[in-house]
């Protein structure tokens, strides 16, 4: 009987231990303070709100969530079928047409034939699709990056 509390007692700290933080709107003015594709996350009276976009909707700072075809590239770009095609995989891929930004700043991941949406990479890095990875461009070849002389082995 004891070895069954200790097992709940551990796993019960193992628990609390993965629990991330939540999103810490301290300092911040209020207003939508990230973005994604998909969602939004806002700062109202020191609280941290996430909004997900419906299906068939992406995010548009003008507007909020909006049809996809009214949202700025690459938001506007629905890979469902990029996605079907790969099959029973989760890959992320490299987003060429990233509107206003670099190309590669965007990418876009696929999981089990389910197009999950896109991501950036920080600023001033691309995304690598060979290490699956956002890269500072100089360090990898085109097209995404700017490495010559690049030798794939």
């Amino acid at each position: 009987m004891s070895w069954w509390i200790l097992t709940v007692l551990l796993a019960g700290m193992a628990n609390g231990q993965n629990k991330p933080d939540p999103f810490d709107c301290s300092g911040l003015q209020e207003g939508v303070v990230w973005w994604g594709c998909r969602a939004f996350g806002e700062c109202r009276g020191g609280e941290h709100i996430q909004t997900d976009c419906p299906d068939g909707m992406a995010y548009n700072q003008q507007s909020g969530c909006t049809e996809v075809n009214n949202a700025p590239p690459p938001c506007n770009f629905d890979r469902t079928n990029e996605c079907q095609n790969l099959g029973e995989i989760i890959l992320r891929k490299p987003e060429q047409d990233s509107g206003s930004d670099p190309p590669c700043t965007y990418f876009y991941t696929c999981n089990y034939g389910y197009f999950a949406g896109h991501q950036k990479c920080p600023s001033g890095l691309v995304y690598y699709e060979e290490e699956q990875g956002c890269r500072d461009p100089t360090t990898i070849p085109p097209p995404c990056g700017t490495l010559n002389n690049y030798n794939s082995y």
